[in-house]
């Protein structure tokens, strides 16, 4: 069952619009995706944890982000890839 999910509307500072686009653009993501991160993040540092707690964290997800867009960057690579093998086969 999906988990339910509220509109809202946000006032934003334009250039802090504009960043945050740029970056879910790079990530291979949406604006709402980047969002829900902040918040997620924002709420998980402000629980118990320590500081040190909080960088192990922000780190762990850091590398995980690296890693997410490494294999969208493989999958692309394999796509083209595949194109090239169907065009090959069906000259």
């Amino acid at each position: 069952m999906a988990t339910p999910v509220q509109n809202i509307t946000l006032k934003v500072p334009r250039k802090l619009l504009e960043r945050a686009k740029v970056t879910a653009a790079q990530r291979g993501t949406s604006l709402n995706s980047l969002c829900i991160e902040g918040l997620e993040r924002l709420l998980v540092s402000e629980a118990t944890f320590t500081p040190e707690e909080v960088a192990f964290l922000d780190q762990f997800n850091d590398v995980l982000d690296q890693l997410i867009s490494e294999m969208k960057k493989q999958n692309r690579q394999l796509d083209r890839a595949l194109e090239r093998m169907e065009l090959a086969r069906s000259r």
